[in-house]
């Protein structure tokens, strides 16, 4: 498993820790320039993009805004897939 693997795994993998104590999930903010530099990119070029998408994919993460079109300093979210449609346990 390469770094940027390793590091997506570790955010999904809090996200799900988070969700299942019914806690609404943290996303992880950073710059588009410090998440292209978890996958050792500089510039978003096809392959690279490919290459974050489907590692994104894999770990069931996506960016908001999305990293491909968000300005390289300004703030993106990494977030669960399926963050949208959470909603938090009702314990009655």
């Amino acid at each position: 498993m390469n770094k940027s693997n390793e590091w997506l795994t570790s955010v999904a993998e809090s996200i799900q820790y988070e969700k299942k104590g019914g806690a609404a999930p943290t996303p992880v903010h950073l710059t588009a320039r410090e998440f292209l530099g978890k996958f050792d990119a500089k510039r978003r070029g096809r392959s690279i993009v490919n290459n974050i998408r489907n590692q994104l994919e894999e770990a069931g993460l996506r960016t908001e805004p999305d990293f491909e079109f968000a300005y390289i300093d300004s703030k993106i979210s990494v977030v669960s897939v399926s963050e949208f449609f959470w909603r938090p346990q009702r314990t009655t």
